[in-house]
């Protein structure tokens, strides 16, 4: 419940952030988030295939024991 609070929070901060700040800290925090989102798009395109894979490799001397 006090999650959503939070997020709507913070968005808000980020919204009204650049207005209120001067233009350099707002300049010098664009290469930041773009870094963000390029990590975002790694986390998701690289992040479930080598999750499956971690999941496997635990996996296969678990079974290999269990089939014992």
């Amino acid at each position: 419940m006090r999650t959503p609070l939070v997020l709507g929070v913070v968005g808000a901060a980020i919204l009204v952030l650049p207005l209120v700040v001067p233009p350099y800290y707002v300049t010098l925090m664009l290469p930041f988030m773009a870094y963000g989102v390029v990590l975002l798009g790694f986390n998701l395109l690289f992040g479930y295939p080598v999750a499956a894979l971690a999941g496997a490799l635990a996996a296969a001397p678990v079974g290999a024991l269990c089939v014992r």
